[in-house]
């Protein structure tokens, strides 16, 4: 099992309040958001329906670019909190703030141009913070749930989080909004900016990036070529599964917007007077709710995320054409079930779906270029008479300090662990065959004896007899950075045993008074 495969119920569960924030806020978008331009402010039908076609195009753009950028622009947060974090973080706070802008429009205000501006600057403003932390969001997923059974639960737990997100976002638009009352939007929407900071806040465990993906992210950057941002657009649709995915989700989002959009408008034009159109979005609700455990079920057997896709975009589409017909509010109800149903287990499968498609693209990449995630990364080893032996994060100092201590001449290498269970004991020693000393670095400490990595490492040569130094380094031990010069300490007292056939000491601490533990 690799190290990042254990991941807690608490940080599944934080990972899904994500879905419960874009969720929450876009129902309330969809619900009150068109209504309020059309009938409460009194803009034009054709300009708001033109902002919302050109907030469509932007939305098709703004994606795509937001992605590029945030996967190649490293800010100086990124070797301490990750490449996406920091985007997760900014991004969905300026998202929920950004919300209040949309229903900020003074009531004094009558010009139609002006306010047709407002509402396009406004919501594209909302989306680009969206997609600034959403998409950084999406693609944490199969870099933290790095198995099926842990992308599965993950996303059987957000999607039952995020159909609750749904059903609070649209009760709550809908209480506290009055289109008599022009101040109950903007204080709607303080009220929903609110909620949507505490729900950040419970999100954070779940989308903060562990040392082993900071790291490999910092390692593939060294390694990686850049590409133009078509390119790399040419490249991913070139992917037959991505690019069926996305073809997916276009009509899934249409299915869900062209429902969820038109419930004020049955309510209003379509059905009785006074009849509560609740029973239609409690329908879509439960239809979604009773079935996730089902569509689980099902996916188990199916074995397939995109043909489980293309079933449950099937169920949405069979919904979805009747409605056109029908005028009660027991059949729309019944319908909008019908097409829970679908929806629930499209959106508890196109997490997983995805992140399979990043899979798929990972082994294309290997048969291109037959480069793959070992077990062992090595760096520099081939001719090292040290070699430094390092898991997690620090890895990429120790390879800095490799290139550092290369210019001064010395035959210094660098391994990086990927696993510990199994331990990698088979290509340890392959790789130390003609080492002279192996300096195995531990950020743990096992009382009495050594750190972790060193105990089994020191025992896969047991039998052996021709076998390197074995030196243990203890560091970082109570949050303390590890540095160049941390790794240049090593390397020198690793040198000294080379000259007396045996080291100083068997374990060794850095920055770290021995005699106080």
């Amino acid at each position: 099992m690799t190290v990042t495969e254990n991941v807690s119920q608490r940080v599944m569960l934080s990972y899904g309040v994500g879905k419960f924030l874009a969720e929450f806020f876009g129902q309330a978008f969809l619900v009150i958001g068109f209504f309020y331009y059309e009938t409460v402010v009194q803009l034009d039908l054709g300009l708001t329906a033109l902002a919302f076609i050109l907030y469509s195009i932007w939305n098709a753009v703004n994606d795509p670019l937001i992605g590029y950028f945030t996967e190649k622009k490293q800010t100086r947060f990124t070797q301490k909190y990750g490449r996406r974090f920091p985007w997760i973080l900014s991004g969905s706070l300026l998202y929920t703030l950004s919300f209040i802008l949309i229903f900020a429009v003074p009531e004094t205000m009558t010009d139609q141009t002006i306010i047709f501006l407002w509402l396009l600057l406004s919501i594209c403003t909302f989306d680009f913070f969206f997609s600034l932390w959403d998409v950084s969001y999406q693609s944490v997923f199969p870099d933290k749930f790095r198995t099926e059974e842990l992308r599965n639960r993950t996303a059987g737990y957000g999607a039952g989080i995020g159909v609750f997100g749904i059903a609070f976002g649209f009760i709550l638009a809908g209480s506290l909004t009055d289109s008599n009352v022009y101040s109950s939007y903007i204080t709607a929407a303080f009220v929903f900016a609110f909620i949507g900071i505490i729900a950040i806040v419970l999100m954070v465990s779940g989308v903060k990036e562990t040392p082993d993906m900071i790291d490999r992210y910092l390692q593939d950057r060294q390694t990686k070529e850049e590409d133009s941002f078509f390119k790399e657009l040419a490249n991913a649709l070139r992917t037959r599964n991505f690019f069926a995915w996305i073809i997916l989700y276009l009509f899934y989002q249409s299915a869900v917007i062209s429902l969820v959009s038109s419930i004020e408008y049955i309510g209003d034009y379509i059905l009785p007077p006074e009849t509560s159109t609740l029973l239609i979005f409690v329908g879509y609700l439960l239809g979604a709710l009773l079935t996730i455990p089902i569509w689980l079920k099902i996916a188990k057997k199916v074995q397939s995320n995109q043909r489980m896709l293309m079933i449950t975009a099937c169920v949405m589409v069979i919904a979805l054409f009747p409605m056109t017909f029908v005028n009660s509010l027991i059949e729309f109800s019944s319908l909008a079930f019908v097409m829970g149903i679908g929806f629930g287990g499209y959106w508890m499968l196109m997490n997983p779906a995805l992140a399979d498609v990043i899979d798929e693209i990972f082994e294309e990449f290997k048969k291109a270029f037959g480069r793959e995630y070992k077990k062992i990364k090595t760096y520099k080893t081939e001719d090292a008479d040290i070699i430094l032996v390092t898991l997690g994060s620090m890895s990429g100092t120790a390879r800095a300090a490799v290139d550092k201590m290369r210019e001064k001449g010395k035959k210094v290498g660098a391994a990086k662990m990927t696993v510990f269970r199994p331990f990698p004991t088979k290509e340890l020693m392959e790789m130390s065959k003609n080492t002279r000393v192996l300096a195995v670095v531990d950020r743990d400490i096992s009382p009495g004896f050594g750190g972790a990595v060193f105990g089994e490492a020191a025992a896969m040569y047991v039998n052996e007899t021709q076998k390197p130094i074995i030196m243990n380094f203890i560091v970082g031990l109570g949050g303390r950075d590890i540095t160049i010069s941390d790794f240049e300490d090593m390397v020198e007292k690793a040198e000294k045993s080379q000259e007396t056939g045996a080291p100083e000491k068997l374990v060794d601490w850095i920055n770290l008074k021995e005699e106080n533990l």
